[in-house]
């Protein structure tokens, strides 16, 4: 059993019949490396929003501090 592959060309796909997929999936692609940049770009942030030693409630425990 032969299996043959079959190779299409930079031309084809960019040709009037997949044009509108390539241009969804360059999209999708550049939507997506947006949001990794933005992201990756900001400030570092902390896992948890309060940390023991600042939390409220760990103030109202005796021997704590």
């Amino acid at each position: 059993m032969t299996a043959t592959a079959i190779s299409g060309t930079w031309r084809e796909l960019l040709g009037p019949k997949y044009l509108t997929a390539s241009i969804v999936l360059a999209g999708g692609v550049g939507l997506y490396a947006t949001n990794e940049f933005l992201t990756g770009a900001g400030p570092p942030r902390r896992s948890t929003p309060f940390s023991w030693s600042v939390a409220p409630s760990a103030r109202a425990w005796p021997g704590w501090w």
